[in-house]
């Protein structure tokens, strides 16, 4: 009975054992994943970033929901054009879920006059690819991002109908590399006529 009792402990301590080391292997394959998809972002290549997502993947962007492979890139694409570059910390798995923190730097936060964004995202996985991405909480500097993108977009209108339709067609923010180069200069002038820029 002593023999038999302890076998069962083996199998049970065996398949623990098991079980922690497939959960630190697939936590380390998400971790890689996530990695891998914000070292393809800071090198802008869409063709990569767009074979770590699902075709149907969701991405909860403020207001807007983008879905499919196609929409989610869009963003992607603003940040080849704005030069962004993204830094990872503090990266937790918790099954197929992904959270960590996130630091945005680019042209047109610089001209804005806000040094960086903080996000707080969660990656939903499926088969080792994204299918979700949305933010857990707010961007710390949202408030002072959304005033400051509020009242460029006013004067843009007021001043550059044109400029203003090609960025906000229908109402809506068009994600494009166009828009992530043209934006800085634009709203380095709209500071210059409110003369709250360097150098004025």
């Amino acid at each position: 009975m002593s023999i038999a009792r302890g076998c069962g402990s083996c199998i049970v301590l065996v398949a623990l054992s098991l079980a922690v080391a497939c959960g630190s292997s697939d936590q380390r394959a998400l971790t890689a994943a996530l990695r891998s998809y914000v070292d393809a972002a800071n090198r802008h290549d869409l063709a990569a970033l767009g074979q770590m997502v699902t075709e149907d993947v969701a991405w909860y962007l403020g207001p807007d929901t983008l879905r499919g492979r196609q929409a989610v890139l869009a963003p992607h694409a603003f940040d080849s054009g704005a030069n962004t570059v993204l830094l990872v910390d503090q990266v937790e798995v918790r099954g197929d879920t992904v959270e960590f923190d996130l630091v945005e730097h680019n042209d047109v936060l610089d001209a804005l006059g806000i040094a960086e964004l903080h996000h707080f995202p969660r990656f939903v996985f499926r088969d080792g690819l994204i299918a979700k991405i949305r933010a857990r909480r707010q961007p710390l500097e949202l408030l002072a991002f959304s005033d400051s993108v509020a009242s460029f977009m006013q004067w843009l209108g007021q001043h550059d109908p044109a400029a203003f339709a090609r960025l906000w067609p229908d109402g809506r923010f068009a994600y494009s590399a166009e828009a992530g180069t043209t934006m800085p200069a634009l709203v380095l002038e709209w500071r210059r006529r409110k003369g709250g820029t360097r150098g004025d």
